[in-house]
């Protein structure tokens, strides 16, 4: 192979396919509009996305096919290591390439466990639009045929460097920003990220945006209302499924918020886009209230940190709020049933033991949002978390992602139940899968907690503990744990196998509950039976005439006949809608 090929290459190694990475996009469009701005030549500039379940060899062999001049490496806690392997094997390769690092998991130093720092020959630390920029400006950019001579880099920028590290003062203006969506097709098959907003007004200590708030800017720094509409216009014309927000508290700034959720409101109600918000609940007023409820079903998937309800662990990381006033606010978001809510728990906190984390997790739990993300405290670099380490006798894993192992509070073994709580509640309630059966053992067992940790202890009985297991293995566990527990619960199995018609369009039927159901035609039953499902299909298209497909289930248990509409799914939850109960 020639030499090194005058190509800048902006690579990301994401989570999973249908995850993308803003940041690589909004570095290349920054620098290629700002050198159409002045009449610059950067070289050309390449982006490749690709995945931790891609084999190392694979994207090694793809860079070193591209030969780039430059590679610049999107640094996060799910790739560090990975990055780390892929840039000694290029450097080790090709001596003379130019490694390039940025991200959060670079801007704050390098870990002990993250990449040899000999391998970048620069870090950019912090916001990257002007630091990858300047950088092109001072080492990649070939001279300005018109001018003479390589351009300056704007006094406002503030470029600092310290050994290899380079940072520029952020963006003041926001509107700096390119629009990254311009050309959707890199972005097929994969999450729309939407920033509106950079910054957040609290300071939560396990949060970076916490130690965020050092160059004299305003907390939150937003772009201009009228370009958000019209870009966001622009991706519902182009039938975008989702838009993420990554704003960090998007209701900071209620009127701001209103406008926007105003916007969406006035979108006809067969527009496919739903729109994905992380919100501070406590803080919302009334008429972002009463607009959350007016949307559509399906159309706002709302994503609301609660992270414990204990006093003194909440102020223990700084953050403020009132729980009860955020309680009562998803309550009522909740009843609407219009929108898709998810809450966010974080085990570990300051002065948490388990025994009182287990009241968090069922006074959240009893919320009912449609999911519940139990998540364990992250010792984020650059965070003020690293000042509360000795404090509260932390133990952190040395590996990315870097969680809690134990503290003065909660012991290692004491992590590992709510490990195995976490993926029980993964499996049977954020999969949706069981809403019902769940509800009628909620009132068989002592707390929410109580049910999910003999769950978890039913799933290692069958080896499906922290490992992916099958819908009917899943139905199987749970019918087990019925039997074993509630042997006489018959609303629970009915329960079971309702769960089941509204899940499955399947003519399967687990092994649970198949001795519960009869699919034979009805028509050809007795006389009773007949009239009984003449009766149903009479309120079918009384009711729901457009309905395309029906199916009608006789259950042995109970005498009953369940109608289930087949033909569409609930946008809010993702179930079938069972449509019609009948006595036989």
């Amino acid at each position: 192979m020639s030499g090194l090929s005058e190509t800048v290459l902006l690579v990301s190694v994401n989570a999973k396919y249908i995850h993308s990475c803003p940041a690589i996009y909004s570095l290349k469009l920054f620098a290629e509009n700002y050198a159409a701005a002045n009449h610059i030549a950067f070289p050309p500039m390449q982006i490749r996305e690709y995945t931790i379940n891609q084999p190392e060899d694979y994207v090694y062999y793809d860079i070193l096919r591209i030969n780039p001049q430059v590679t610049a490496f999107a640094c996060y806690l799910w790739n560090i290591e990975y990055i780390r392997d892929l840039a000694a094997d290029l450097k080790a390769a090709r001596p003379k390439m130019k490694i390039i690092l940025g991200g959060p998991e670079v801007s704050y130093g390098i870990s002990p466990l993250g990449p040899d720092p000999e391998l970048a020959d620069t870090i950019i630390c912090g916001e990257g639009e002007r630091a990858f920029t300047a950088w092109l400006m001072e080492n990649a950019v070939m001279q300005d045929s018109q001018a003479g001579h390589s351009p300056e880099i704007p006094e406002e920028w503030q470029v600092t460097r310290d050994g290899k590290n380079l940072m520029t003062m952020p963006l003041r203006d926001l509107s700096e920003l390119p629009f990254l969506y311009e050309d959707l097709k890199p972005f097929e098959n994969k999450m729309i990220y939407y920033e509106s907003s950079r910054g957040c007004p609290f300071s939560c200590a396990y949060c970076l945006s916490a130690g965020d708030k050092k160059n004299h800017l305003p907390p939150v720094r937003e772009l201009p209302l009228p370009r958000v509409l019209k870009e966001l216009q622009y991706l519902v014309d182009h039938q975008v499924p989702q838009i993420k927000f990554v704003d960090r508290t998007f209701n900071c700034h209620p009127s701001r918020t209103a406008s926007i959720l105003k916007w969406i409101l006035s979108l006809p109600d067969e527009a496919p886009t739903n729109f994905h918000f992380e919100i501070e609940a406590d803080i919302l007023g009334e008429e972002l209230i009463e607009l959350l409820q007016q949307a559509p079903p399906g159309r706002i998937q709302l994503e609301i940190g609660i992270q414990s309800t204990y006093g003194p662990a909440l102020e223990a990381v700084d953050r403020r709020g009132k729980t009860d006033r955020l309680f009562e606010h998803v309550r009522r978001l909740r009843e609407g049933g219009n929108l898709n809510l998810h809450t966010d728990l974080i085990a570990g906190l300051p002065k948490e033991s388990l025994y009182r984390f287990k009241q968090s997790f069922d006074d959240v739990y009893r919320l009912k949002a449609h999911q519940l993300q139990l998540g364990f405290l992250k010792l984020l670099k650059g965070s003020p978390m690293e000042k509360l380490i000795h404090t509260y006798g932390y133990r952190f894993s040395e590996h990315p992602p870097y969680e809690i192992l134990s503290n003065d509070f909660i012991s290692p073994s004491e992590i590992y139940e709510l490990k195995r709580v976490e993926d029980a509640v993964e499996k049977f309630w954020n999969s949706g899968q069981f809403v019902r059966t769940l509800e009628v053992l909620e009132e068989e067992w002592k707390s929410p907690y109580a049910l999910f940790d003999d769950l978890a202890d039913e799933l290692e009985r069958a080896g499906g503990l922290f490992i992916p297991i099958g819908m009917f293995e899943l139905y199987s566990v749970l019918g087990n744990l019925i039997k074993r527990k509630t042997p006489q619960n018959a609303k629970a199995l009915d329960a079971l196998l309702l769960d089941y018609f509204s899940y499955s369009s399947s003519d399967r039927l687990p092994e649970c509950v198949r001795d519960l159901a009869d699919e034979k035609a009805l028509f050809d039953g007795p006389k009773e039976k007949r009239a009984c499902a003449d009766r149903l299909l009479k309120m079918i298209d009384e009711k729901a005439p457009q309905l395309r497909y029906h199916r009608i289930m006789l259950r042995v248990h109970g005498r009953q006949m369940v109608a289930v509409d087949y033909s569409v799914k609930d946008p809010v939850d993702g179930r079938y809608p069972i449509i019609g109960r009948f006595n036989v």
